[in-house]
């Protein structure tokens, strides 16, 4: 059995942001990555050194929907559009993403 497909990028964004509401364990690894140039700021400003201002905050919170958003379009473009095929044989599963093969005999 062969079965081939596309898929567009907005369909690949929105499948990532639906697993993302699915899934806790790739929200925590995401929001850890978001997290990070929000650390970055807040240490280069010396904000570790005084008390948080809500400039301190708002600005974090910018970068945090900044690298967020860079994220997303980072799928959105890297995303493999190509025509995807999945066979199934006796002998084995095989997979192909445009020039891409991914044969996996015997499982």
């Amino acid at each position: 059995m062969t079965i081939k497909y596309a898929l567009t990028r907005a369909e690949i964004v929105q499948f990532f942001l639906q697993t993302l509401g699915k899934s806790p364990k790739l929200m925590v690894v995401i929001l850890i990555c978001s997290l990070w140039p929000a650390f970055i700021y807040l240490s280069a400003s010396g904000a570790f050194q005084r008390s948080f201002t809500v400039s301190d905050i708002a600005v974090s919170l910018d970068w945090m929907f900044a690298a967020f958003c860079f994220m997303v379009a980072w799928i959105f473009m890297r995303g493999k559009t190509g025509e995807r095929t999945l066979s199934v044989t006796e002998s084995g599963i095989s997979t192909e993403i445009g020039s891409l093969r991914n044969p996996c005999a015997g499982v």
